[in-house]
């Protein structure tokens, strides 16, 4: 159940934890005093994302609607064919045309 916050005019902020589907809009009494009390809006408890996780994710979001694309096929390496494996296999390979 969530948390709501009302503020008595004699007393002081209190928290009750009501039912989501309780009316909350509605002035409710102060458990101290009984006196009417409107609820009170505060900013949600939203956590913020850590700097190195939006710096990582900008890229990602921008390639969603402008992939780069691979123009030309990948030369060999010297020596001979390919390796099958990737350099940083963590990182995805590029959409071809």
């Amino acid at each position: 159940m969530p948390i709501y916050e009302f503020r008595c005019p004699s007393c002081a902020e209190f928290r009750l934890s009501l039912p989501i589907s309780a009316e909350t809009s509605a002035p409710v009494r102060c458990p101290v005093c009984s006196e009417r009390s409107p609820r009170v809006f505060r900013a949600p408890g939203v956590a913020r994302t850590p700097t190195g996780l939006a710096t990582a994710r900008g890229p990602e979001e921008a390639s969603r609607d402008q992939p780069q694309v691979v123009r030309r096929a990948a030369t060999p390496h010297k020596g001979g064919e390919r390796s099958p494996l990737r350099a940083k296999p963590h990182l995805p390979a590029l959409p071809r045309p």
